[in-house]
């Protein structure tokens, strides 16, 4: 909730961070004063422990300059050494996409972004294991994309290996 209207949510979401965890990402905040964050379930019954933190952006958001480049049928292996590794490709509106990321060191989690740096797609354990997949998923339009390899705990670091495939031709036929 803004200064200015401390009534209306400024912003609000469910769970677009891992899991069923509620995550606000790259908020600006249009004014100086004092706001207000209130936690609550997503169901009213909903009770239990929860973490809240809040952690000032780089203002550096998620670039082509900024990541590794990626394209259809390409097999990486690398390691997760930080919090997260970002590759982009570039594809066409209606492209279908598997994006699987699997690792032998640690619970894998991947985010599929929009060129606006919008979260499209997650995914946490759908693949074998503890590993995952974003399955025949179709590109809303032209442009970049970006991939982010990261661990479902922020501090699990490994050996991954991330593959983009296209799957437009399959799927049509």
């Amino acid at each position: 909730y803004s200064p200015m209207n401390p009534r209306m949510p400024l912003y609000t979401d469910d769970d677009s961070g891992r899991g069923r965890n509620a995550t606000l990402f790259n908020i600006l905040l249009p004014e100086n004063g004092i706001y207000r964050i209130f936690v609550r379930s997503f169901e009213d019954s909903g009770a239990g422990n929860y973490r809240l933190s809040i952690e000032p952006d780089s203002g550096l958001a998620v670039s082509a300059e900024t990541s590794q480049p990626i394209v259809y049928s390409d097999q990486i292996n690398a390691s997760l050494e930080n919090e997260q590794v970002v590759y982009h490709f570039t594809a066409n509106a209606g492209d279908i996409v598997t994006i699987l990321l699997d690792s032998p060191d640690f619970d894998t989690y991947v985010e599929l972004l929009a060129a606006d740096n919008t979260i499209i797609e997650t995914n946490d354990d759908n693949g074998r294991d503890r590993n995952s997949i974003i399955r025949n998923f179709q590109l809303p339009s032209d442009g970049v994309y970006f991939i982010i390899v990261t661990s479902f705990n922020y501090d699990s670091t490994g050996d991954f290996t991330l593959e983009l495939l296209d799957m437009t031709t399959v799927s049509q036929s």
